[in-house]
């Protein structure tokens, strides 16, 4: 594409992350436009519209990747949606950014990157977890140099709170809505991957433990359908090493999230707020491990050089979500069933 062109960008569900993140940053790349906006009323879209300047409000999906003054389409839908939405848009010739999760499981995510792979000229894109976005690459040449074999792994996600009625309950409780990618099962593991590279297989156990919610809007108690307690451990793909990993939202008490990666010449511990701490093999002193930041969140940025043929997606890619799609069912089937799962290569 001509990098002097103007990308115009369509967007389909203006939610709090696409509104703080995803606009503002589009805003700020020269020559690219926000042309229309669909969100779930027409009236919630010419909000939207009027504090972006966004100059077109539409009150159904299709006008968005159907048109043709749009290039490219953000998805900011639950995940409930993804999968339609971006296979519409790249059969309709549109380049697709997909807001995390990628979809509601790996078969949806499968037919994501099937229909992107079926237009190769288009830019396909899931917002990345950005966690740990600017150190991964601290993480990843720690472990490529320093490490030594690596032998487990060990990861601690928990928000401290203990199970309550009265929290509210938001569309990742329910799993119509939000798949089978529970609390921030798939964030964590694509960051983790990035470091330590696949899962080779899982086990898993999972609980709901506070089991009904109040809705904001109507004040009703709801049934909760997905796990806030879930255990999953198994074997990574390099060097057979372990992992476990505890997700929590109902562990009062608990510890700060927090990975470890322990290696045979050194471990590095993970606090996820910056900062990496690591002993090595013979000084039992704990260092901090300096490094220089690299950028926390270029998305947009990102998204926009790829179709301008300036780089291409790093972060993360239709392949990328589809891998930590199939990690997530198989945590989701692996506590169902009791038993042991390989994943396929």
């Amino acid at each position: 594409m001509d990098p002097l062109k103007p990308v115009r960008i369509g967007i389909i569900g203006a939610g709090a992350n696409t509104r703080a993140k995803h606009l503002p940053g589009f805003r700020a790349i020269p020559g690219v436009e926000l042309v229309a906006v669909a969100n779930r009323s027409l009236a919630s879209a010419h909000r939207v519209g009027r504090e972006f300047a966004i100059p077109r409000a539409e009150s159904r999906p299709e006008r968005i990747w159907e048109a043709h003054d749009i290039d490219a389409v953000l998805i900011g839908t639950w995940p409930y949606r993804h999968a339609a939405y971006a296979c519409a848009a790249l059969a309709h010739g549109k380049h697709v950014l997909s807001e995390a999760r990628m979809a509601m499981d790996a078969k949806e995510a499968a037919r994501m990157l099937a229909a992107s792979r079926a237009r190769r000229k288009l830019i396909a894109m899931v917002v990345p977890s950005p966690f740990t976005l600017a150190y991964d690459h601290a993480i990843a040449e720690f472990v490529a140099k320093r490490l030594g074999r690596l032998i487990q792994v060990d990861l601690t996600v928990h928000t401290g709170q203990f199970p309550d009625a009265e929290s509210p309950f938001t569309w990742r409780h329910e799993r119509r809505y939000s798949g089978n990618n529970a609390m921030t099962l798939g964030i964590y593991y694509e960051a983790l991957s990035r470091w330590v590279g696949p899962a080779e297989s899982v086990s898993a156990m999972a609980r709901i433990v506070a089991r009904r919610r109040r809705e904001a809007a109507s004040g009703a108690l709801r049934g909760v359908s997905v796990a806030d307690l879930i255990q999953v451990q198994g074997v990574l793909r390099r060097h057979g090493a372990f992992y476990r990993m505890s997700f929590s939202d109902a562990s009062g008490f608990s510890k700060q999230s927090e990975c470890t990666l322990h290696g045979s010449e050194a471990a590095l511990r993970i606090p996820f707020d910056g900062s990496l701490h690591f002993v090595e093999r013979g000084d039992p002193a704990v260092k901090k491990l300096d490094y220089t930041p690299g950028p926390a969140w270029r998305v947009e940025a990102e998204f926009i050089g790829a179709i301008r043929g300036e780089e291409p997606v790093r972060h993360t890619t239709f392949q990328d979500g589809l891998d930590y799609m199939r990690w997530t069912d198989a945590v989701h089937l692996a506590a169902q069933s009791g038993k042991t799962l390989t994943l396929s290569r």
